[in-house]
Order: C-alpha cells, then structure tokens, then sequence
C-alpha cells in the first residue's frame, strides 16, 4: 500500500513525494466520498478518511495543504446531505473524523 511510502517520506522529509502520495489518497477520498456519506457501513471508508487525514497532519505545510479543499468539499456533502435528509446513520459518526482533523490543523 501506499501508507509506508507516504510514512517514509515523511520521514526522509520528502515533500515531493509526500505530496502526490497524499494527491492520490485526496483522489481515493473524492472517489468514495458521496459512498461514504450514504452508506454508513462502507467497509473502506475508515481507511479512505484516515488516510487523508495522515496527509491533512503532515509536517510540512505545503503537503497538509493540499488536503484543505477535499476536507472543505467532504464537509459540504455531509452538511448538504444532513440538510436533505438523506444523509444516511448518524452525524455523529463523523464527530471524531472532525476533532482528529482539527487537532491535525493546529
């Protein structure tokens, strides 16, 4: 998987790398994102969202950056989809994505 390379770079400090390594989970997370906000027990969704927030807490500025309009995007589909009634399970399962999210923002 692509979690280790991500990890390495970050470790090597390769922000190059880092970056389209996030670019792909941003990609993976676009992908999946309407499935995940309408079918609350989407196997892959867990993994998708905590990839993209291992992107979202990089180091390096730049990479955590690049993760900002897909966090932006997801968050006006949850809301959008809360407002029409067709957001599917519980809010609240998306309450502890959000504080990991902030915490990576600080």
């Amino acid at each position: 998987g692509l979690e280790p390379v991500f990890r390495r770079a970050s470790q090597e400090e390769d922000d190059e790398l880092a970056t389209g390594v996030a670019r792909v989970f941003i990609a993976m997370g676009e992908a999946f994102s309407r499935s995940i906000i309408s079918e609350p027990n989407l196997a892959v969704a867990p993994k998708v969202l905590e990839l993209v927030l291992l992107a979202s807490s990089h180091a390096s500025y730049e990479v955590a950056a690049t993760t900002w309009h897909f966090w932006q995007q997801f968050l006006e589909r949850v809301s959008y989809a809360e407002h029409q009634g067709s957001l599917q399970g519980d809010i609240n399962r998306f309450t502890g994505l959000c504080q990991q999210l902030a915490l990576a923002s600080l």
